[in-house]
């Protein structure tokens, strides 16, 4: 089992972890410090903690991909697909059709014409998403450390995180209550200090995850869409140099 994870993944990956696992991690560690701590018992309790986010990790993945599905579906296709479309206005027709030139120069596959596209868009999708099927393994190869890159994990911590809001939301409701049994059974600074924190936790998750986490996941994946075409356009030039 690979525990080692990269840039992509700690950013998508361990970071939504983190956050979702943040209360429960709160209530454990309130628990302990009631009294003095043993070093026996910070470095278990340390390690489950380090378990519990390891695990989560691997939830907030598949309630992502599960999302990513979901948000497919609703805005018609992957982004890089939706961007490359003659009909799209968010590029202008210039640059895509660059983009579309790189395509059957540096990777041998055809891409649809403007024609082509208003006769069949379906079939015309499916040509540029298998362009970018393939481009995705030119860059992970050639050009690991671009700026795609950097949107592609600012894309997957939006998208598991936002994913994982309800499960989110249910461990900060979790994480409340325990710390208000821990201030009823013993009020301390520290236990009271757990509590306030995950109150806060509850509050930002409601915002975050209705309010600003929706916004920033559709800005972020069509960054990362963007990034990926023009990344892959300054490599297609290179290699024709």
């Amino acid at each position: 089992m690979r525990v080692v994870f990269d840039a992509y993944e700690w950013r998508a990956r361990v970071f939504p972890a983190v956050i979702v696992s943040l209360p429960v991690v709160i209530a454990l560690w309130s628990a302990l410090l009631w009294k003095d701590i043993t070093v026996g018992g910070g470095t278990a309790s340390g390690l489950v903690s380090l378990a519990i986010i390891y695990a989560l990790s691997t939830v907030v993945r598949s309630n992502g991909v599960r999302l990513q599905q979901e948000l497919f579906k609703k805005w018609g296709a992957h982004p890089s697909t939706i961007v490359l479309r003659w009909r799209d206005k968010t590029l202008g027709n210039d640059l895509k059709a660059k983009y579309r030139r790189a395509v059957v120069s540096t990777l041998k596959l055809p891409i649809p014409t403007e024609r082509e596209e208003s006769e069949n868009p379906a079939d015309a999708d499916k040509l540029i998403a298998q362009a970018f099927d393939r481009i995705r393994g030119v860059l992970r190869d050639e050009d690991a450390d671009g700026l795609w890159a950097t949107h592609n994990a600012d894309y997957g911590f939006h998208r598991n995180l936002m994913g994982s809001r309800v499960l989110w939301l249910s461990v900060s409701v979790v994480g409340v209550l325990v710390s208000g049994i821990l201030v009823y059974l013993q009020p301390t600074k520290t236990a009271a200090s757990g509590l306030v924190a995950n109150f806060g936790i509850v509050a930002g998750c409601l915002y975050m995850g209705w309010s600003t986490l929706p916004r920033g996941l559709e800005e972020s994946a069509f960054q990362y869409a963007l990034a990926a075409w023009e990344s892959f356009l300054v490599l297609s030039k290179r290699g024709s140099s």
